[in-house]
């Protein structure tokens, strides 16, 4: 005769049903999925023409840099996915944002002006801290130890763009430690760069002269890069190249506008190899 035990019975019910609810939550909220986070940049020898159409075969040798997050949230998936490709050649340095954009589904009747008039207020965004010499960077952020920097590694340059191909730039600079950065938007670089409408989606083509950005490095140099894009019309978030984990980083806001001693820029460390550069996300 077998006897039977209601408490034993309900405990294994109990845990039955806790299994079935931690399964149906990570069923609900899925991981990232690994991502690439070293990327090389290939030098080019091919003329490339700045219309925002990546026809010349290099655009196809460029790996695409892409990975964003909401953020820099390593956890937070766009809505709306980025990618960046780079190549460089003695004069120039090559970049493109190819931005998916879900929400120009229902214009597709419309004109590239139309679609870039519907994304009023966002924008794209690179910034680039060149690195003539030794660094002197914390490990983790791009702050700046004064004790040996000169002038020519205190400034920051950050261009942006907008769909409807409005561009600005400026030189971010400090003139000591420990006070805020200084946002210089009278500076001028005679950049090009040209905005295309393939479908949904939109892509962003640039090319900026080395002079203009600290000169061309040379191999064995280290310089730093940051890519950030903003959705303001079709979609509210603000996504990054490069992410941050731990409590003790405080990266809050995150496009240059804000950028102050305390609220940082992360970049991703570019090394330059005789003939290409290897790009590292910070992660």
């Amino acid at each position: 005769m077998t006897r039977k035990h209601p408490l034993r019975t309900l405990l294994i019910l109990a845990a039955l049903a806790f299994i079935g609810l931690s399964s149906a939550g990570n069923t609900a909220q899925p991981k990232p999925a690994p991502v690439k986070n070293d990327f090389t940049i290939p030098k080019i020898t091919e003329n490339c023409r700045i219309d925002g159409v990546l026809e010349e075969p290099f655009w196809k040798r460029a790996g695409a840099l892409d990975g964003f997050r909401v953020d820099a949230d390593p956890e937070r998936i766009p809505k709306a996915g980025t990618k960046v490709k780079l190549a460089f050649d003695d004069r120039m340095l090559y970049l493109a944002f190819m931005c998916d954009e879900p929400g120009l589904a229902g214009h597709g009747n419309e004109s590239e002006a139309q679609k870039a008039s519907a994304l009023a207020g966002d924008s794209c965004e690179f910034s680039l801290f060149s690195r003539p010499e030794t660094p002197y960077y914390s490990p983790y952020l791009q702050r700046l130890d004064y004790m040996n920097a000169n002038d020519a590694v205190r400034t920051m340059r950050r261009f942006t763009i907008t769909p409807t191909n409005v561009r600005t730039e400026a030189r971010v600079y400090k003139v000591r430690s420990h006070t805020p950065y200084i946002i210089d938007d009278s500076w001028s670089c005679p950049w090009e760069s040209a905005v295309k409408f393939p479908g949904d989606c939109y892509v962003m083509e640039m090319a900026i002269p080395w002079e203009h950005i600290g000169g061309l490095p040379q191999a064995g140099h280290t310089f730093r890069l940051n890519f950030v894009r903003t959705r303001a019309a079709l979609g509210k978030e603000t996504s990054c190249f490069n992410w941050y984990t731990g409590q003790n980083i405080n990266v809050r806001p995150f496009d240059s506008a804000n950028f102050i001693q305390e609220y940082p820029t992360i970049f991703a460390s570019t090394r330059v190899e005789p003939d290409c550069m290897v790009l590292s996300r910070f992660i």
